[in-house]
């Protein structure tokens, strides 16, 4: 049964380096469907990763940078753009996810957010602002709640 999720596995990740998103590294592991990717030429994602089911990347004006070694669960929507809700204009604005990070099941980063290396994001949390490296954010709007030594 290895023999074959590995082979699913693999399919995915050719499929989605030659279809999707050129900007996909080798040692990319999609363990998920139903994965959106939207405008991927803007999506780069780090060797080692892992994405899981249901996530979006929303890349259609503003960069997303994905490190490596970053896992993605369930539910995880990472936008490159979105509405100033002061001016009523669409903005876009990179996304920057660094090395070794973990987003947790449903959490939203939103546009101009870079989460540091090392960091964790709590399940449902939504980023609206940068996340300095090696702690662990979460809530609405997200905030540090604890250090990582």
């Amino acid at each position: 049964m290895g023999f074959i999720r590995n082979r699913i596995i693999n399919f995915r990740n050719l499929y989605y380096r030659l279809f999707k998103c050129s900007g996909i590294a080798r040692g990319v592991r999609i363990y998920g469907k139903y994965i959106v990717i939207r405008k991927g030429k803007n999506l780069k994602i780090g060797k080692g990763s892992t994405i899981n089911n249901h996530v979006i990347f929303n890349a259609n004006h503003g960069k997303i940078t994905i490190g490596e070694r970053v896992r993605i669960s369930d539910g995880v929507q990472i936008v490159g753009e979105g509405l100033d809700l002061e001016t009523k204009k669409h903005l876009a604005k990179d996304v920057v996810i660094e090395d070794d990070v973990w987003l947790g099941t449903g959490a939203i980063i939103l546009p101009g957010v870079t989460v540091g290396q090392y960091s964790i994001v709590g399940a449902g949390a939504v980023v609206t602002k940068d996340a300095p490296e090696a702690v662990v954010v979460a809530g609405v709007p997200a905030k540090v709640i604890k250090e990582i030594s």
